[in-house]
């Protein structure tokens, strides 16, 4: 007899949801820890209007760095989340 397994996503969630919320909370706090003047930039430049993928493109448009652009942008995901 084979035990069931639970579901591994909630009905009317996507699969991996649960874990880009997660991945978004980790950059988060990563930004706020790391580099909090960027973090409270990224806060300002939601309230201004912004969207996660233009702070990606312009962070990488002034930087080049492909790794702090993306950062930025889970982070500015899971600020415009709260």
């Amino acid at each position: 007899m084979m035990s069931e397994k639970p579901p591994i996503f909630i009905a009317g969630q996507k699969p991996m949801e649960a874990l880009g919320v997660a991945l978004d909370a980790a950059s988060f706090d990563w930004m706020v820890e790391q580099y909090p003047d960027i973090a409270a930039a990224i806060e300002q430049s939601l309230a201004r209007g912004a969207t996660p993928a233009q702070v990606k493109r312009f962070v990488l448009a002034k930087t080049g760095r492909l790794e702090l652009a993306l950062r930025c942008e889970q982070c500015a995901r899971h600020a415009a989340r709260e």
